[in-house]
């Protein structure tokens, strides 16, 4: 039996049969034709388990590898099974985010969001999907869908963190300044994504686009300390503002 068979008696099953007692039969069951019915749904029960779970495994092991391609292509197919369910709908759109297909990313997380607009999900369905729109560069929603997101999960500061770079790139510098102040600040654990000496840096750029030398250059020491392989391209900055400020003083 193939695994969309499987799945649509799956689905009739819910649909029919799992909420029925031998008295709501329009035909006449004795106990042992009733059993029977019962241990035929309980085996159909169990294969569905089954194939729930060997997909699962497979879709790990894909995001293990990557392998964003097969993703939406096993996704696509259990969304036209089940065009509903959120959890497929937000993974295809990470997976179309991973492939730059932004469009579909943005399609798939607003789907989520009208599904479930306070669901566990939503508030990262917010947050990707504002990624998505920055990368069209529509900063409209972007900061709409990331403002939306802090206020569903205010302890995550990644998402002020995104906030803070997309305000970068507007050149709103003090807004900027504001979000990465609170990464900085929290007790958030540093990841690939999001850590502090990447905080560090961005803030102290905003500095000294702003004229602020001394937080440029304290911010700037303190991304080299924390990091010094990443950051070491920032030693000659941190020289020029030492010129800069003895200058400034010796004036």
């Amino acid at each position: 039996m193939t695994e969309q068979e499987l799945t649509k008696i799956k689905m009739v099953l819910d649909n029919i049969y799992f909420h029925l007692t031998k008295d709501d039969f329009p035909f006449s069951l004795n106990d042992l034709e009733y059993q029977k019915f019962l241990e035929v749904i309980e085996m159909f029960k169990t294969k569905e388990q089954k194939l729930s779970d060997d997909l699962n495994s497979k879709l790990n092991l894909l995001f293990k590898n990557r392998d964003w391609e097969s993703i939406v292509e096993l996704l696509s197919k259990l969304i036209k099974l089940h065009p509903n369910n959120v959890e497929y709908l937000y993974d295809r759109g990470v997976a179309y985010f991973r492939l730059f297909k932004k469009i579909e990313a943005i399609e798939d997380f607003t789907k989520v969001i009208e599904l479930y607009p306070a669901g566990k999900k939503t508030s990262k369905a917010y947050r990707n999907r504002g990624i998505s729109y920055k990368s069209i560069h529509d900063y409209v929603n972007v900061f709409l869908d990331l403002t939306k997101a802090i206020e569903l999960d205010p302890s995550d500061f990644s998402i002020y963190y995104d906030r803070g770079n997309a305000h970068l790139d507007i050149a709103d510098f003090n807004e900027g300044i504001e979000d990465l102040t609170k990464v900085i600040e929290s007790n958030m654990v540093d990841t690939i994504y999001c850590n502090r000496s990447d905080c560090y840096w961005k803030r102290g750029k905003a500095y000294y686009e702003l004229n602020k030398y001394d937080e440029a250059l304290s911010d700037y020491t303190q991304a080299v300390e924390l990091d010094p392989d990443g950051f070491c391209f920032l030693v000659n900055k941190i020289e020029e503002l030492k010129e800069i400020l003895k200058e400034k003083q010796n004036a």
